[in-house]
């Protein structure tokens, strides 16, 4: 075999292994993004929240284009008396860089703790806990916002502050 049917003998060989390999590498990288459903171990005690599901709607933008954490507004919410689940959409809003964890205080009293809710899904309904008798209650929507890093860092959160109606 002259030199000339070596060197090409060899670019073939190693065309092919780069080839393999990066097929290979694609497929991992695949395989990962459609298996990694959950978060990473964390001493925390936080999981994602299995109730979410996509949400779609568009919140209007009241941050005049600032970059950061989106946070949805509420308004008045109105519950009766006996009920144990409610119609309370907590929304993380699509594009958010972080987890949401909503937790819901009526008279320093919490009425809910949600698990991680991904950018983009949303919580519809809730199981409360310690409702308070009928009245009108101040309620404070405390938001605790995690990072995607394997430490789920704590980042700003937020404090949203609505009326609850509790017929």
């Amino acid at each position: 075999m002259n030199r000339e049917n070596k060197n090409k003998v060899i670019i073939t060989v190693l065309s092919l292994a780069v080839i393999i390999f990066a097929v290979a590498a694609i497929s991992m990288f695949f395989i990962n993004i459609n298996t990694n459903n959950s978060l990473p171990e964390n001493d925390k005690g936080l999981s994602l929240a299995e109730n979410s599901e996509k949400w779609d709607k568009t919140l209007e933008d009241l941050s005049k284009k600032q970059s950061g954490i989106k946070i949805p507004g509420y308004g008045s919410i109105t519950i009766t008396e006996n009920t144990k689940e409610a119609d309370i959409t907590l929304v993380n809003p699509e594009g958010n860089p972080c987890y949401f964890e909503y937790v819901l205080e009526a008279d320093g009293n919490v009425l809910y703790k949600s698990d991680l809710i991904e950018p983009g899904k949303a919580i519809k309904k809730v199981n409360l806990e310690n409702v308070p008798k009928p009245g009108t209650y101040k309620l404070v929507m405390k938001i605790n916002t995690y990072g995607f890093d394997e430490n789920l860092s704590p980042l700003n959160g937020a404090e949203v502050k609505t009326t609850l109606v509790v017929t």
